[in-house]
């Protein structure tokens, strides 16, 4: 099962699947940008262990080191940034929009993202924590500043004038009347190059569009109500699946009872310790996940409320010194008064008001 699209933190409880190898959609993104004539710029991020930059579907002739699949610009010089973190409510894109038309030097409107979709987008991770932009900003805006050299280099030799005297404006080089845009530049071609790492960023003192107030590009479509969340994708042949937890963390499972009830069409998964149901729509999935009977054994139940903090200062902390100066102790000693105060607050989680939710396309030969 491979995951073609996401929204959240991994699929924890709601997912909706296809397995009709006939009518289940596949593109990619060789195809993507045949049908455009775009040019693919992309950055190779270092991830660690726990993660790796690629395209899949791409093809396994690109080297990682290559400049390759973050940014597409087709013949009319639209810009389209390939994002592996998906907008959950945020303004990601919007901001991620800002940093591409900053470093590329054209209009923000001119600039619109593929999010989410395993098949065409790099692999950063998950979307969490509010760590987006910080974690991914940085090879988003490396990539486009790349493929702004890159083109600056481009159209030296068409206009016999070194980078250096060329300026770029709304996707236009200019050197006095001579100009070529953008999208005439790329053609169909790809770069064949690798990621250099010495593309120029723009100084932050002359943005123009990075740190100015833009219009959400989410916003109108959610209002709107035109926006296709997560939940609202219906394929052919989807099923839709619920994922069942135990009560208590870490409990294991001891055996499936069964439905109080028969429930035709409905299947149940399991692999180890995991357990779901599958059903023709989602509210028999629901149904289904209230209705199976389940044995669990072991697993510790959640800290009451009134002893949460107690707990939460027994764990171990990762506390890391970023500078340390001064003589902090002899400071207290020779001070004339000293303040001290404890301050509380309840316990909030970060999270979605509803279970994440994903979508897979199963196919009987194992693509996607």
């Amino acid at each position: 099962m491979k995951p073609v699209r996401n929204e959240g933190e991994g699929n924890k409880g709601r997912a909706g699947l296809t397995s009709d190898p006939k009518t289940s959609p596949k593109i990619n993104r060789r195809d993507f940008l045949k049908g455009t004539g775009a040019l693919v710029v992309a950055f190779n991020l270092p991830f660690g262990a726990s993660g790796r930059a690629h395209a899949a579907g791409f093809g396994p002739d690109i080297p990682l080191n290559a400049v390759d699949s973050w940014i597409a610009i087709d013949g009319q010089g639209k810009v389209t940034l390939f994002c592996g973190k998906v907008e959950l409510g945020t303004g990601i894109n919007t901001a991620f929009a800002q940093i591409v038309a900053e470093e590329l030097d054209v209009r923000l409107a001119d600039v619109s993202i593929v999010q989410g979709d395993t098949a065409r987008t790099p692999d950063q991770g998950v979307t969490s924590a509010s760590r987006s932009l910080h974690i991914g900003g940085p090879p988003v805006r490396q990539a486009a500043a790349e493929a702004r050299q890159a083109l600056l280099e481009l159209a030296s030799k068409r206009l016999g004038v070194a980078p250096s005297q060329l300026k770029v404006a709304d996707g236009v080089i200019s050197s006095g009347s001579a100009r070529v845009a953008y999208g005439t530049l790329i053609g169909g071609e790809k770069f064949n190059r690798q990621t250099s790492g010495k593309a120029t960023l723009k100084n932050p003192a002359d943005h123009k569009i990075v740190g100015t107030s833009a219009k959400r590009m989410d916003i109108p479509g959610k209002v709107t109500g035109q926006h296709t969340y997560m939940q609202d994708v219906r394929m052919p042949g989807m099923v839709h699946a619920r994922v069942i937890h135990p009560a208590a963390i870490g409990a294991s499972l001891v055996r499936v009872i069964g439905f109080s009830s028969p429930r035709p069409g409905v299947r149940i998964i399991t692999k180890k310790d995991f357990l779901a149901v599958v059903a023709p729509t989602e509210w028999e999935a629901i149904q289904a996940a209230a209705d199976l009977k389940v044995e669990w054994s072991g697993g510790s139940g959640l800290t009451p409320m009134s002893g949460l903090e107690a707990s939460m200062r027994s764990m171990p902390s990762h506390d890391v010194v970023i500078r340390s100066a001064g003589d902090i102790d002899a400071g207290f000693k020779s001070a004339s008064k000293t303040l001290s105060a404890t301050y509380r607050w309840p316990f909030h989680s970060h999270a979605s008001i509803g279970p994440s939710c994903a979508i897979a396309d199963v196919r009987s030969d194992g693509t996607a």
